[in-house]
């Protein structure tokens, strides 16, 4: 019985999301395409060029899925706010537990399947010696920023009915956080801003889910 209602839950919430994850498989698609396309007009038929071109085109897709991220965040909480279905869900079998759960998963799993394929793009180039990454930090940037935007897009989707400002808030706060540490913390090394920027959006990020996970939790279903 759990299993069923649990995969009745799934199946909603990937049909609440389809729209945003067929924004998210364009996002993620077409930068490979762009970088693919000017290399293909650049350089003729040159095999490196391409894998350089298909390394920028991972890294591309990722941050041009920071979008997707924020619509999957901002819509978990907020669009059943406006159609008035998580009150109706509150006073069904499945105990409000059970709802976030599968809001968790449904919003999670494409956001670790959009990364997991670019990473890993990035991780066979370098495994096979065709690609060197010049900066490092722009990739390990990449997990706390996503994780920033996310949590804070969660939290904000939980608390108003607009999944636009919760997007919103979603992309302006890695924007924030590296505004802050550059401004207030740029004099003290060249290293140090970039470890203050991973840890705050770090940080920012669980803390983010964890408050609008308890705040669905503890909500009135009718508000």
């Amino acid at each position: 019985m759990r299993t069923r209602t649990m995969r009745a839950l799934l199946w909603k919430d990937f049909r609440i999301n389809r729209m945003i994850l067929i924004v998210g498989a364009v996002l993620w698609l077409v930068p490979y395409i762009f970088t693919l396309k000017i290399e293909a007009i650049s350089s003729g038929s040159s095999s490196p060029g391409y894998i350089e071109a298909l390394a920028h085109g991972s890294l591309a897709s990722m941050f041009a899925s920071m979008l997707a991220v924020a619509l999957l965040g901002s819509n978990a909480f907020s669009s059943e706010r406006v159609s008035r279905s998580a009150a109706f869900l509150a006073y069904l079998p499945p105990s409000r537990a059970t709802v976030l759960i599968s809001k968790t998963i449904s919003t999670i799993m494409p956001c670790v399947l959009i990364f997991g394929v670019n990473l890993l793009v990035l991780v066979i180039l370098h495994a096979t010696g065709h690609w060197q990454p010049r900066d490092i930090w722009i990739i390990a940037s990449i997990p706390p920023t996503a994780l920033s935007v996310f949590g804070v897009a969660w939290a904000v989707g939980s608390l108003l009915k607009s999944p636009a400002i919760a997007c919103c808030c979603g992309i302006a706060t890695p924007i924030a956080i590296s505004m802050a540490v550059g401004y207030y913390l740029a004099g003290l090394g060249p290293n140090f801003p970039f470890h203050a920027y991973c840890i705050t959006a770090l940080t920012m990020g669980v803390l983010s889910f964890f408050g609008g996970s308890l705040c669905y939790l503890r909500a009135n279903p009718d508000v």
